[in-house]
């Protein structure tokens, strides 16, 4: 019995290829050559457009930091800050991303488009480069391509290739409004440093922009009140037989006996985060200090001094704490 070794499609003896879709047009080193210039051109505009996006960008972000921080001076300290600057510079950034660089890639991705931005650099060649592109593009079975001959386009394609050959694709872009935008990141970052250097008031609100305080940082002792009227209300406890009373614009003393519920209500006259009561203030800070200096002395006192004055007078347990004797119990009836 014969075997018989499987051979691939197309090799000699073996079976014909198999047709493909759509026929292909050999590529010449012509196409080949204004493919690769439109593509130093391409790569050349999209780092020209980075460059002046990057640039400007950076320069209206600079002027919009410096917007945020002259507000974060006038509010104040507050937990959003950090939140609102990334959220605002994150979208700055996006968007100056899409409509500086994406847009432009997007726009020429194709050789077309590539051809038309390249013939309005050198408008000498505009419409031939152009014409080499569309006809480089055209498939076999188009009916244009059929009515052109390919000896001519060949030709065409050569003369067009030779042309750009001469021409170099990096100097064709320039980049001087590139440079210019980059000039203009570097003097709006000097700008920042050298207004928060200099300005107290703007360097405050440039910290502010990136940090999250604490519950009352920023805040101050004022000399002048910061409240309304204050209404004080006390709920006396059953035992006084007494009823509740409201006394209104009270200085916010509170007098009252023992047990009583006390309600003080007041109103900020500016606006503000949170407040803070403290019983006492400024009439208990000098009792409050004694008390304390009174509590570390007496302790001090306590253990190390007294113990040392007791041992050297020979003091013991039962002089302070003597033998109580008790009297027998009488056993008479």
């Amino acid at each position: 019995m014969d075997v018989v070794q499987p051979v691939d499609p197309g090799s000699p003896g073996g079976l014909p290829p198999p047709p493909s879709g759509e026929p292909r047009a050999p590529v010449r080193p012509s196409a080949t050559t204004i493919h690769g210039f439109l593509a130093v051109v391409r790569r050349r505009l999209l780092l020209e457009a980075a460059l002046r996006t990057a640039g400007y960008g950076t320069g209206v972000l600079g002027a919009v930091v410096l917007l945020l921080a002259l507000i974060a001076t006038n509010v104040g300290p507050a937990a959003f800050w950090p939140a609102v600057t990334v959220g605002v510079s994150g979208t700055f950034i996006i968007v100056a991303m899409i409509a500086g660089v994406w847009r432009p890639a997007w726009a020429i991705r194709q050789d077309r488009a590539a051809a038309r931005r390249a013939g309005a650099l050198m408008p000498s060649m505009a419409s031939d480069l152009l014409s080499a592109v569309e006809l480089a593009g055209l498939p076999p079975k188009d009916p244009r391509a059929a009515a052109v001959s390919a000896t001519l386009v060949q030709a065409f394609q050569d003369y067009v290739a030779g042309s750009v050959s001469s021409v170099d694709a990096r100097r064709l872009v320039p980049m001087r409004p590139a440079w210019r935008a980059v000039a203009a990141a570097v003097a709006a970052i000097a700008a920042v440093i050298v207004i928060g250097t200099l300005s107290s008031s703007m360097a405050r609100g440039l910290r502010t922009l990136v940090h999250r305080p604490s519950l009352f940082e920023g805040a101050a002792i004022s000399t002048a009140p910061l409240v309304g009227d204050v209404r004080v209300t006390y709920t006396y406890p059953a035992y006084t037989g007494l009823g509740p009373r409201t006394v209104e614009g009270s200085t916010g003393d509170v007098a009252a006996v023992k047990g009583t519920r006390v309600r003080i209500e007041t109103h900020p006259l500016r606006a503000t985060r949170r407040a803070l009561l403290l019983l006492g203030g400024e009439a208990l800070r000098g009792f409050s200090e004694a008390l304390l200096i009174g509590i570390a002395a007496g302790t001090y006192s306590s253990i190390w001094i007294s113990s040392a004055v007791a041992l050297s007078f020979g003091l013991k347990a039962e002089h302070l704490f003597p033998t109580v004797h008790k009297d027998p119990i009488d056993q008479l009836p």
